[in-house]
């Protein structure tokens, strides 16, 4: 090999080592077709807790509504943030405020590899989303999103999770995913996509959860739920009157005075 070559290879090998370091690339990340699949992450250790007194510390301000809070602006947690452990690190340091517990198991879908690695190349910006699961099965539309900026400064976290559930959910499906095509395809009058049924916890329209197959039907395999206990297909469209958005409050936190400073409505 000539001399140039070589130098040629080692320097693009040096650079690709600084931009990984840079941006939070991961050049080995694959995407699945699943949606739903993830990667379980576990730590060595239970992270130190986020503190409201930490936080004024940082003038981080949170947002709450609903009687929870559901995100932190601004540098919630004293460390950077590079890659997907030190992100699960982040979110579980702030377990105590978002009502995280050992219940609520997230994952790193695999599906969004390649969305985070073409924004982190772009902007030097690493964008990390957990999803929830519950004993083991994925819930659907919940996730922990973490935003940090180049060199991994955290700039804000959110979560969008349910909270309670039955003691009495099933988690075991009494139909079998080939029943449940043939349900989803007789409901929509089309064929199975070819896609892979995924079981969930799916919240219908009245925001009840169910053990759920996710069917992908037709040629731009859109999806159909269909309970994994009663053959049912879910209906999760909600009326306008229930789609009003709650008082959001803004809550500034600093060390002497952690009342409310701002209400608007959203």
């Amino acid at each position: 090999m000539k001399k140039g070559i070589k130098i040629a290879l080692i320097c693009a090998g040096f650079f690709l080592v600084a931009l990984v370091g840079y941006t939070g690339l991961d050049p080995f990340s694959y995407r699945n077709d699943s949606f739903y699949s993830g990667r379980q992450i576990t730590l060595s250790k239970e992270p130190e807790q986020v503190t409201r007194e930490s936080l004024a510390e940082r003038g981080a301000v949170c947002i709450q509504y609903d009687g929870h809070i559901h995100g932190i602006e601004g540098e919630f947690v004293p460390f950077r943030i590079h890659g997907k452990k030190s992100a699960l690190r982040a979110a579980m340091s702030c377990a105590d405020l978002l009502e995280l517990n050992r219940r609520t198991e997230l994952r790193f879908p695999d599906s969004l590899n390649v969305f985070n690695n073409i924004w982190s190349f772009i902007g030097g910006f690493h964008f990390y989303m957990f999803m929830q699961y519950y004993h083991g099965i994925p819930v659907a539309d919940t996730q922990v999103f973490i935003e940090a900026g180049r060199f991994g400064k955290p700039l804000n976290i959110s979560a969008d999770l349910h909270y309670d559930f039955p003691e009495d959910l099933p988690t075991e499906p009494k139909i079998t995913a080939d029943e449940a095509e043939r349900i989803a395809a007789k409901h929509e009058m089309n064929e199975p996509s070819g896609q892979k049924p995924e079981l969930v916890i799916i919240f219908d329209s009245n925001e009840q959860p169910a053990l759920a197959w996710i069917i992908y039907v037709g040629e731009y395999a859109y999806t159909v739920p269909v309970n994994a206990i009663t053959g049912e297909v879910i209906d999760t469209e909600t009326g306008n009157a229930e789609e009003e958005q709650s008082l959001v409050t803004e809550t500034t936190v600093t060390q002497t005075d952690m009342t409310t400073t701002q209400e608007t409505s959203v």
